[in-house]
């Protein structure tokens, strides 16, 4: 993988989890289009477990429901006064287990050929939900 970020969040076991990112061309800066994307791939990792570098969870993102290719200003994004254009949500099975700690890693794999995906990734801290 050529470049990473990582952001840290805070979520609620049992609940669907929405990233965000706003996600930019590493030569131009130009924000990444949905035509510039072959895939998108995850993977969840369980930090806590026995085995931390076997992903719990796997999978592929739909890239006409997650990319924008004009940056999303709503009320779940609190970053900038820009907005987002990746949004994807996980389902609440993905982080079912409280007072836990899961990496989240995205791989984008654009159209341009080798050596130039990259990625995104969450360190995502689960909470206990102590619901009545």
């Amino acid at each position: 993988m050529h470049t990473a970020r990582r952001f840290f969040i805070t979520a609620l076991e049992d609940h669907p989890v929405t990233l965000l990112a706003q996600i930019r061309n590493l030569q131009d800066g130009s924000l990444i289009q949905q035509s510039n994307l072959s895939s998108i791939d995850f993977r969840i990792f369980d930090l806590e477990s026995v085995t931390p570098h076997i992903p719990t969870s796997t999978g592929s993102v739909s890239i006409v429901n997650s990319v924008f290719d004009t940056l999303q200003l709503d009320d779940r994004w609190n970053v900038d006064a820009r907005g987002f254009n990746f949004a994807h949500t996980q389902p609440a099975t993905a982080f079912n287990t409280g007072s836990r700690t899961y990496d989240l890693e995205y791989e984008f794999n654009p159209t341009g050929g080798a050596n130039t995906t990259f990625g995104l990734a969450f360190t995502v801290k689960i909470l206990e939900w102590r619901s009545a």
